[in-house]
């Protein structure tokens, strides 16, 4: 019969914790991974010695705790080194069973007196007709050697201590090998790193696309291969040449970075050192001039500061481009490529499987329109900068590029839709959308003041809302919020949709909400108003107050829900941000128009899904932070110290029998240490039975237990009252008081009012009771009535009559 493995909450526990417990009687000792006994598996750890000597089943009764085993659980490999050393102490104690010492008792020789006694002795019990004096001899013997066998209570804390003094040695060996064997291992990689840099830096890397490009039409190609061979040597090429390509450009990345990086801090001393000439050329000006600018400064410094004006659509422009130069001279746009990749990968197999849900697939496709859409504007951005490092001063020209790329990209996505055969609607909705970069490009084109269009981007949204509103769109809008609400539901509850997942079903349903409403709106307006544009200003108010009520009920659900902090805050932010956006004037038409123009981000509640913000390396933000420049490295040592690791590899993804899977098992064992470690005993005297203890072993005092044994991290229980509280929880506190009143131990309170619970509990152990005597009373009712039926048949075949008194004495007998 197979054990039940353990549940899966339980599970980060299992093994880190070792509980023994000894027979009272016997002295044998039994361990366990749970603070109970299973009966049936403990029984399995005991030796065979014959009948009488091997219980059925065991008596809680009989075996006490002996002493607990508490590994610290914020060692990682605690729950290893607890399996392991379960393990050794039961090897260790099945080999004291089968090898052991004999005792000097048992090779004592019995002298003609002895025997001679034990003859007399057995004369005396009447002799028996089984066995002599030299059967009971060997039988006495047989006992004993069943009893050295069984006490195992002394070997067992010599076992404990015997193990974690292995585990502490066998740690420390470990950790110093390993910690050789990263330091070669880090040593190679870091020439790895910097010969593959050094590679691509001569154009290996672009030799590696065109291998790939290559390779990926000979699988796609239906003909059969030039050279012969099957897809599947193909994918496997085409597998090594892609992993090739990551490493390479991952070190080319990463060198690339080192010295952007020191390259930045040389300029940010450049900086430095120009503002410190300024300030030592100010200290040499005449006495006269100085004051006469200190003046000024603290004249300007008393005057009241103005308010810092919202900035315009230019500004806005301008600081978005800013920002893309800024990625570009960082190389993003290289770590935006290698994502693309992989998402597109990802998507094509879910696309494949057809186990994703809906919200996951729409996640997917909003993160890699992202990733395009951001490495387009950053290649674009670049290529500028090559012909003027101003990039505010090709700003318009720049502009015009970057809603030309939107458009291409908006057209392209709708033909793949229409290809892969989606929805009609949401083919309509990005057709919608390419529609409006487009009109935003030939308007941008044509110029804003000279050939201003018949309507802004504003009026026509408001006009195809008017003809959604006269369509009759709600049923549809209804139908949808309710589907995407039970997606949503089902997500949550079953546990499978993956958070991102769940986020973007969130924000997939606010946007249906609130199209919903705008709809709303407008056909309330068309109501009063035939003409919408006329009544835009109050419509635009409507909305903007609509967008307020629905983030404010998304906030309130969010906090009864118990949602993230990070969403929290970020429903926070959105609230405040659309509060100021209705207390604030109504945008102009250029501004309205510019809000399509700016790069689009798919926004995932806290923060882009595509990519996060443009951040420095981890060697530029360590740089931010040092005054002192770092250069170059020039040795292996710098190298290392600054290079980061090639990511880490799937072991099951690798052959099973290659060395590189040998390799990170290995690295990836556990390494065994007793710091942290405690021993919790039922008596504190039994520890002297080892003769040695590791010195970072803290024993302690198990507390109050008497059937089991309480848990490594639990305090121990000094107090017998506080302990038998715990044990008897249907009595009331009263009885475990030191000096409780005669009637509060009855179950009567203070006043002399009984306890309605305690007095239920006093009646069903009476009835209880009665129910027994009844019970044996009827049992002794059919034993006399049956002897008495024997005695009455025996002596009518003899021809007597039984007295009564003769039946009872038989029965009292």
């Amino acid at each position: 019969m197979l054990k039940a493995a353990p549940r899966p909450d339980k599970l980060s526990e299992h093994g880190r914790n070792i509980y023994a417990y000894t027979n009272i009687r016997t002295s044998q000792v039994l361990y366990s991974l749970s603070q109970t006994l299973d009966s049936h598996a403990s029984l399995k750890q005991l030796p065979d010695l014959g009948a009488n000597h091997t219980p059925p089943k065991l008596r809680k009764d009989v075996w006490k705790p002996l002493w607990t085993l508490a590994l610290p659980s914020s060692e990682p490999h605690a729950r290893a080194q607890g399996l392991h050393a379960f393990k050794k102490l039961r090897e260790y104690r099945k080999l004291h069973e089968l090898n052991w010492k004999p005792s000097p008792l048992l090779s004592k020789p019995y002298s003609a007196a002895d025997i001679e006694h034990e003859r007399k002795k057995l004369d005396e019990r009447g002799g028996s007709k089984k066995e002599n004096v030299y059967d009971i001899i060997a039988r006495r013997k047989w006992n004993l050697r069943i009893k050295e066998i069984m006490d195992q209570k002394a070997t067992s804390i010599a076992d404990l201590a015997a193990v974690l003094s292995e585990q502490d040695e066998m740690g420390q060996k470990t950790a110093a090998k390993r910690k050789d064997e990263m330091a070669i291992d880090r040593e190679a990689e870091v020439k790895e790193i910097l010969a593959l840099s050094e590679a691509a830096e001569k154009g290996e890397l672009k030799e590696l696309e065109a291998q790939l490009d290559a390779m990926r039409l000979r699988l796609e190609s239906t003909e059969p291969d030039a050279e012969g061979k099957s897809k599947g040597m193909l994918r496997r090429e085409f597998n090594n040449l892609f992993g090739k390509r990551a490493r390479m450009q991952f070190a080319a990345d990463a060198v690339a970075d080192i010295k952007d990086a020191t390259w930045i801090q040389q300029r940010r001393d450049a900086a430095r050192e120009e503002e410190e000439g300024r300030a030592e050329m100010a200290s040499l000006k005449p006495d006269a001039a100085r004051e006469e600018e200190e003046d000024r400064a603290s004249m300007a410094a008393s005057k009241p500061k103005d308010v810092p004006a919202p900035k315009t659509t230019a500004e806005k422009r301008d600081h978005r481009l800013r920002a893309l130069a800024k990625e570009a001279q960082m190389g993003v746009h290289k770590v935006l490529r290698r994502k693309l990749e992989l998402l597109r990968l990802e998507l094509s197999g879910a696309v494949a499987d057809g186990t994703s849900r809906e919200g996951g697939l729409g996640l997917l496709r909003e993160r890699i329109h992202g990733l395009r859409i951001r490495q387009g504007y950053i290649e674009i951005v670049e290529k500028a900068l090559r012909t003027s490092p101003d990039i505010i001063a090709v700003a318009k020209d720049v502009e015009l590029q970057l809603l030309e790329y939107a458009v291409e990209i908006r057209t392209q996505e709708v033909a793949e839709a229409e290809a892969e055969g989606r929805e009609a609607e949401e083919v309509e909705v990005l057709a919608n959308l390419a529609k409006a970069k487009e009109a935003l490009l030939e308007w941008k084109q044509s110029g804003r003041e000279d050939n201003k269009p018949r309507f802004t981007p504003a009026e026509d949204r408001l006009r195809f809302l008017a003809s959604k509103a006269q369509a009759g769109s709600h049923k549809h809008l209804e139908q949808k919020i309710e589907a995407l609400r039970s997606e949503l539901a089902a997500a949550v509850a079953d546990g499978s949709g993956h958070e991102k997942e769940v986020y973007f079903l969130r924000m997939k349903l606010h946007k249906v909400r609130y199209f919903k409403a705008k709809v709303d709106i407008v056909e309330k307006a068309l109501q009063t108003s035939p003409d919408i544009i006329a009544v835009q200003d109050d419509v635009h108010l409507k909305m903007q107050e609509s967008a307020v009520e629905l983030r404010k009920e998304e906030l309130a659900q969010a906090k009864a829900e118990g949602r993230g902090r990070k969403e929290v805050q970020w429903l926070e932010r959105a609230v405040e941000k659309a509060l100021s956006q209705s207390e604030h004037k109504q945008p102009t038409e250029d501004e309205t128009a510019h809000e399509v123009e700016q790069p689009e981000e798919v926004v995932w509640d806290e923060e882009p899904v595509v990519v996060e913000a443009p951040q420095p390396t981890s060697s530029v933000k360590a740089q931010d932070a040092m005054t002192e420049p770092l250069p170059v490295p020039t040795t292996n040592d710098e190298w290392a110290a600054r290079l980061p690791s090639f990511p880490p590899r799937d072991i099951a993804k690798l052959p099973k029998k290659s060395e590189l899977r040998s390799k990170l098992r290995r690295l990836a064992s556990p390494i065994f240490s007793t710091e942290g470690v405690k021993v919790k005993w039922s008596d504190l005297l039994d520890a002297e039975f080892a003769p040695s203890w590791p010195g970072n072993v803290v024993h302690e005092r198990m507390g109050w237990a008497k059937y089991t044994a309480p848990r490594g991290e639990q305090e121990a229980i000094e107090n017998i009252g506080e302990w038998r509280k715990g044990v008897w929880k249907s009595r009331t506190t009263a009885n475990w008081e030191e000096g409780a009143a005669e009637g509060e131990a009855d179950g009567q309170g203070e006043e002399g009012v009984q306890d309605p619970e305690m007095a239920l509990e006093r009646q069903r152990a009476e009835h209880e009771k009665q129910a027994r005597t009844d019970f044996i009373k009827g049992v002794k009712g059919n034993i006399l009535r049956k002897i008495r039926e024997g005695e009455e048949d025996r002596m009518r075949a003899m021809g007597r009559t039984l007295p009564e008194r003769h039946v009872e004495n038989r029965v009292e007998a």
